[in-house]
């Protein structure tokens, strides 16, 4: 990369030095990367620009002081559904979090790549559900993570706690929307 090409990619005319530029773009990464964290079948095109505006950065001189501190995800070997979501949700409030303290845009690849991870974990889950009305499913509408809890809570009242106790007729149809988005995001992501 040339570094007018890098100037570009920064867009480095608009700031006052590299060092503003790198700022603001990592600034604008992160929370495009938080606005946008369930979007997972996105991420493979995220991931190519963040490699470019890393490469950009390094080739105008720039240098990312920064050490990657992994923490493996958390996956639930329950056969409860509320066990899943809650594994879910936990591993995906430490990876947000995590978005807003990284320094580099290689560390926002890699916190990306944990939450497909973690996507595919909570996706696969459901792949066992059958006998649901197939319909047309928009895999970027998303039903609300506290309305799914709220059917989680009613099913374990019910008695239902694992997915073959689920009666498919008796599922509220966001939620049997939601795991049909689910099982196709699952597919796409194997």
């Amino acid at each position: 990369m040339t570094p007018a090409e890098a100037s570009n990619h920064l867009g480095l005319s608009n700031y006052e030095d590299l060092d503003e530029a790198v700022e603001m773009n990592l600034f604008q990464c992160r929370q495009e990367l938080i606005q946008k964290a369930d979007h997972v079948l996105l991420f493979p095109a995220k991931e190519k620009r963040l490699k470019l505006l890393q490469l950009a950065s390094e080739t105008l001189g720039y240098t990312f002081d920064e050490v990657l501190h992994c923490q493996e995800l958390i996956q639930s070997q329950s056969k409860r559904i509320e066990d899943h979501f809650h594994c879910f949700q936990a591993n995906r409030s430490r990876l947000l979090k995590e978005v807003g303290e990284v320094k580099s845009f290689l560390s926002l690849v890699y916190v990306q790549e944990q939450l497909k991870r973690n996507y595919q974990f909570w996706s696969m889950f459901w792949n066992d559900m059958k006998s649901l009305n197939l319909q047309e499913v928009k895999l970027s509408e998303l039903v609300d993570s506290m309305r799914f809890l709220q059917v989680i809570h009613q099913w374990k009242e019910k008695g239902m706690e694992e997915l073959h106790q689920l009666d498919s007729t008796k599922i509220p149809m966001d939620i049997q929307v939601e795991i049909l988005r689910l099982q196709q995001v699952s597919a796409k992501l194997s």
